[in-house]
Formats: structure tokens, C-alpha cells, sequence
């Protein structure tokens, strides 16, 4: 029980720490509101709540899952290969690719699995502020690799949503990179 303890609060430490480091309209929460206006105490731990929150839905998500391996990243969601490529290189080593636009394939439903909110080709630029646990995982993969992630909404859409997610949503999508743009499907809109 005391190391469960412990793991909870290295995660609020780790909340507060990204509170910190995070860039304005991330999926990550920040010390500001939509405004401009600085949070109070208040309502930064109530953001800190909100997330413990849908991290325990997550992981309840993961425990009733016992036929797949997830896999916990380091900054919280959950994951798992569903397709590797020919050219799929485990623990590459690269840094994030701050500077790399690439095309992606986004099918985003509810927790669950069960509602398709959306299902998009388009380009990535982790300059726009894309979903943080997109920017993260997109550096582990080779074109054509596929994950399915089950996402906390702070590492996710966050608390503004876009593009057909609703604020404060908890995910589970399966992230394709690719080389080129596809030529049957429209991409999407920027909005975020």
C-alpha cells in the first residue's frame, strides 16, 4: 500500500512538474486559463484531480484488457504494437522530432473503443501543439508502423478538445505514421 502511495504521488509530482514545462493550448493542462488569468491553488489541484482521475479510468481500462500486453510509458498512457514494419527498429534512440512534420493516420475513439470520434490522415507538426503523447511516441516509430494508445485527456486533446474530441476526453487511438499523403482521403483541419 505505501508504494502505491508513493507511485501517486510521484505521478502529482510529475503533473505539477509538466504544469510547469508546458507550452500554452498543449494537451497538457497549464497554469493559465483560456484567458490568460493565472489558476488559484484551487483550481490547479482541481486539475490535478481531474487527471489522477482519468489516469485510474485508464488504468481500470488496461486491467480489464487481459488478452493484450499493454505496455505504460513514462509519461502515463498505455500502449501496444498492432502493426510493425519490415524496417520497425525497437529503442531507436532518437530525440523527439521537434522539427520533423510528418503524415499520420489518426483513428481516435472513446475509452471504450466502442464510438469512432475521429478518423483522420493529415499532417503532424509538433510546433502546432499536436497531442503530447502523439509527439512522443511518433519518435519511436517508422513509417508504417501502427500503436494503439489508451490516453489520459491531459496527454490527449486536453481541456479545450479539437477536431470532433470533446474536452477532457479520455482516448484510445490507433497512431499510424506514414511517409507520404494519402491521395484518397482528405486531410483534416488544423484545431487545436
Amino acid at each position: 500500500m505505501l508504494r502505491g502511495a508513493t507511485v501517486g504521488w510521484a505521478v502529482v509530482l510529475s503533473a505539477v512538474m509538466l504544469t510547469a514545462c508546458s507550452r500554452s493550448g498543449h494537451g497538457r493542462f497549464g497554469r493559465e486559463n483560456s484567458d490568460g488569468d493565472t489558476l488559484t491553488m484551487e483550481e490547479i489541484y482541481a486539475l490535478q484531480q481531474r487527471v489522477m482521475a482519468a489516469e485510474s479510468t485508464v488504468m481500470a481500462e488496461v486491467r480489464a484488457d487481459t488478452a493484450s500486453h499493454w505496455v505504460q510509458h513514462e509519461f502515463g498512457w498505455w500502449y501496444k504494437y498492432t502493426h510493425k514494419s519490415d524496417n520497425h527498429m525497437d529503442y531507436m534512440g532518437f530525440p523527439p522530432m521537434n522539427d520533423s512534420i510528418c503524415t499520420i493516420r489518426e483513428q481516435v475513439y472513446d475509452l471504450s473503443g466502442d464510438t469512432l470520434l475521429l478518423d483522420a490522415v493529415r499532417e503532424f507538426d509538433p510546433k502546432q501543439n499536436g497531442p503530447f503523447s502523439y509527439e512522443m511516441m511518433l519518435y519511436e516509430l517508422v513509417p508504417d508502423d501502427t500503436i494503439e494508445m489508451l490516453v489520459p485527456w491531459n496527454m490527449a486533446y486536453g481541456k479545450t478538445g479539437g477536431m470532433n474530441i470533446e474536452p477532457y476526453t479520455n482516448v484510445r487511438v490507433l497512431l499510424t505514421r506514414h511517409t507520404t499523403p494519402a491521395t484518397d482521403v482528405e486531410p483534416a483541419e488544423e484545431g487545436f
